[in-house]
């Protein structure tokens, strides 16, 4: 029988933000992450209350945990804008992509 999905997982958890409404003041990032034995990640991003500011969400690949050398890298992304419902998969360049003011 093979592995179930959970013992595939690596959960992370960067932390739980006190003020949720202050979720993206002051350019939050979290710990670097390595995927030396994985193909890919998920990241939730979790906006639970207000109605104001966006955040540039972007992903870096990197060498080593400072990181001394980092690059901006192209990723797909989902949002739920209204209760459960998750939007189509996108892709977003190097830049990154702009969230919305709100929940979601």
């Amino acid at each position: 029988m093979g592995r179930s999905l959970l013992t595939e997982l690596n959960i992370y958890h960067a932390g739980i933000v006190t003020a949720n409404e202050d979720i993206f003041n002051g350019n939050m990032t979290t710990d670097i992450v390595s995927m030396a034995n994985y193909d890919s990640a998920v990241f939730v991003i979790v906006k639970g209350a207000g109605g104001t500011g966006t955040a540039v969400i972007t992903i870096e690949s990197c060498d080593d945990t400072t990181p001394t050398t980092s690059t901006a890298i192209a990723f797909n992304y989902a949002q739920t804008t209204s209760g459960n419902t998750i939007g189509s998969i996108t892709a977003a360049t190097s830049s990154g992509f702009t969230t919305t003011a709100g929940t979601n």
